[in-house]
C-alpha cells in the first residue's frame, strides 16, 4: 500500500507555494503517495487542482487547534485520529523551540521530521527543502515550472495578454502605482490586454494603478487565476504570492522587489526575471519595461 503523508505550512499565499517544492520532492521520491496539504489559504487548493498534493484541510479550522495550545495539553482524540493515520508527517510550521513537533508526536505522528525556521543565507523554498534530507529526498526541482498541469481558464482570455499584479500583502512591497500606469499603458499601447488581480487587500493599489487606463480588474479565486496566468505571454507584480504563483507556473514573470530580499523571497520558475535597485531601492521604469520585452523600439512583448 501507498504511504501517506501530511504536509502542514502556514502562511499566506507566497509562503505555501514556497512549500511546493516540498510536495514536488515528495512525489518524486514516491509518486504514488498519498499527500495531504494543511495550509491556510487558497494555495493548498491550488496544489490539488495542480496534482502537486491528493486532498487538503484548512490549518485555520479549530480542528488544528491544540497543535498551537500555548501550553502543554491532553492529545485531542480526532486530532490524534487524523494525524495516526499517516505513515509520515512533514511539519513546514516555523517550530525553532521543537514544540509543534512534540505535540504532533503526542498526537501520534510516527515518521516525522520538522522545520525550525528561516535563518539568513539560503532561499526560503531551499530551507524548507532540507528538511526532507533525513529521507533522502529528490533533487531540489530548480528552474522547473513547479505546475504543470493545464488549469481551466475562467474566460476566453484574448491574445496576446498580459497580467499586471500592482499589490502585495504590504504597501512597502508595493512598486510605486505611477510606475505601473506605466507598464499597463506601454502594453495596451503594444495591442495585449491587461488583465489586473485584484484581492482584498489590494483594493487601493490597483485603483491607482489602473486609474484612466483600459486595464480590466479582475476578482477570481486563486485557482481560477492561476488559470488566467497560465495563459499570459507577460505577468509584471512586486513580491507577492501571486508572483509567487507566476513563476511556479512557468509564466513570463517579472518580479519587481524593493526592500525585500529577492536572495530569500525570490519566485522560483523558469522564466522569471527579479529586478531590484541599489540599496533595496526600487527599480526604474525603463529597466522593467526592458525586462518585460517592451522597450522603446522594441516590437511586440
Amino acid at each position: 500500500m501507498s504511504e501517506r503523508i501530511l504536509i502542514l505550512r502556514a502562511g499566506a499565499v507566497g509562503d505555501v507555494v514556497l512549500g511546493y517544492p516540498v510536495l514536488h520532492g515528495l512525489r518524486a521520491r514516491d509518486a504514488g503517495a498519498h499527500l495531504c496539504l494543511a495550509a491556510r489559504t487558497e494555495a493548498r487548493l491550488l496544489a490539488v487542482a495542480a496534482g502537486l498534493a491528493d486532498t487538503e484541510r484548512d490549518l485555520s479550522d479549530a480542528f488544528f487547534a491544540p497543535l498551537f495550545a500555548p501550553a502543554e495539553r491532553a492529545p485531542c482524540r480526532a486530532l490524534a485520529d487524523f494525524v495516526g493515520s499517516f505513515d509520515r508527517v512533514v511539519s513546514l510550521l516555523a517550530d525553532p523551540d521543537g514544540a509543534i513537533a512534540r505535540r504532533l508526536r503526542a498526537h501520534g505522528a510516527g515518521e516525522l521530521v520538522s522545520f525550525a525556521g528561516l535563518r539568513p543565507g539560503a532561499h526560503a523554498a531551499r530551507q524548507l527543502f532540507a528538511v526532507l534530507a533525513p529521507w533522502g529526498s529528490a533533487e531540489f526541482p530548480e528552474g522547473r515550472a513547479l505546475i504543470a498541469r493545464a488549469l481551466p481558464c475562467p474566460e476566453d482570455a484574448p491574445l496576446p495578454l498580459a497580467v499586471v499584479h500592482p499589490g502585495s500583502g504590504s504597501a512597502v512591497k508595493n512598486w510605486p502605482a505611477a510606475r505601473f500606469r506605466a507598464v499597463i499603458a506601454r502594453a495596451l499601447e503594444r495591442g495585449c490586454a491587461v488583465r489586473v488581480p485584484c484581492g482584498e487587500a489590494d483594493a487601493e493599489a490597483v485603483a491607482a494603478a489602473t486609474d484612466g487606463t483600459a486595464a480590466e480588474v479582475v476578482r477570481l479565486p486563486l485557482v481560477a487565476l492561476a488559470g488566467l496566468l497560465m495563459r499570459a505571454g507577460l505577468y509584471v507584480g512586486n513580491d507577492s504570492g501571486i508572483t509567487q504563483v507566476a513563476g511556479a507556473l512557468g509564466t513570463p514573470t517579472v518580479a519587481v522587489f524593493g526592500p525585500s530580499d529577492p536572495a530569500l523571497w525570490r519566485p522560483l520558475g523558469p522564466r522569471v526575471c527579479v529586478l531590484r535597485g541599489r540599496d533595496g531601492r526600487f527599480p526604474g521604469v525603463e529597466r522593467v519595461l526592458a525586462a518585460a520585452g517592451m522597450a522603446r523600439g522594441r516590437k511586440g512583448l
